[in-house]
């Protein structure tokens, strides 16, 4: 099949997938939002693991990588939303 197909559907697919998020979680606390877009993910990945190769796959991770991997997903967020990076007397509250 052709690449630019692929590419033209990623692009569409990245487009609309804000859309999609918008319309099904309005009103919905942004805390809440990531935890159930996250735990999507999880289970689409562990899925695709599962199909391609399974628990060798997992195996192949070393501790340090097991250690390093989770501290930095949840460093990223935390310091994005830090009062550091955003001081609440600049933050404007609804």
């Amino acid at each position: 099949m052709n690449y630019y197909i692929f590419a033209l559907l990623a692009a569409f697919l990245f487009g609309v997938a804000p859309v999609f998020s918008k319309i099904g979680l309005e009103g919905v606390n942004p805390g809440v939002a990531l935890t159930i877009r996250s735990s999507v993910i999880t289970c689409v990945m562990l899925f695709w693991v599962m199909l391609m190769g399974g628990p060798d796959m997992l195996s192949e991770v070393t501790p340090r990588g097991w250690f390093s991997w989770p501290l930095m997903g949840y460093l990223q967020p935390s310091w994005a939303s830090s009062s550091i990076t955003m001081p609440s007397s600049r933050v404007k509250h609804q």
